[in-house]
């Protein structure tokens, strides 16, 4: 008598070849790393949202939030320890100095560094190329504020 179906045999091997694609298959469609790497730059990006309302809300009260930053006297508050940190119409200059002032990251992990124009910071992997755009991947972009009234851009572009 024939039975028609599969032998155990066979199911077997079927299953170890699936097992065998799904495990050399897997790695290429998860990014794990790359994940980590984006949800500790939301995390940068946090803590330059808080520090950048902390600083706005002292400027309000010393009553500098509508002033540009211009040389040589430059408008500026104090924070926790005496520090003092150098503002753009009542937000952080967009240099690396005054973020390194009001936040702590990695530096083994992640490096900081302004544009050429003092306008932005990026931070970024440590190892990665300096970012030179707010486009570069893998990157937290702060854009100092444009006016008065105006927030300061501060975005997350995802790792690779």
């Amino acid at each position: 008598m024939k039975s028609k179906g599969f032998t155990l045999i066979e199911l077997i091997v079927v299953i170890v070849i699936l097992g065998i694609l799904a495990a050399t298959a897997a790695p290429k469609f998860i990014n794990l790393e790359a994940d980590a790497h984006t949800a500790t730059l939301q995390a940068v990006k946090a803590s330059m949202e808080g520090a950048s309302a902390l600083v706005y809300g002292k400027a309000i009260v010393k009553g500098i939030h509508n002033e540009p930053s211009s040389f040589p006297a430059l408008p500026s508050i104090t924070i926790a320890g005496g520090v003092t940190v150098y503002t753009h119409y009542g937000y952080p200059l967009g240099t690396d100095t005054e973020w390194k002032k009001l936040i702590d990251y990695d530096t083994d992990a992640f490096s900081m560094q302004k544009s050429t124009d003092s306008t932005r910071v990026y931070v970024y992997r440590t190892g990665d190329p300096v970012p030179t755009s707010t486009s570069d991947a893998c990157i937290v972009h702060y854009t100092r504020s444009t006016g008065a009234n105006t927030k300061p851009i501060i975005g997350v572009n995802k790792c690779n």
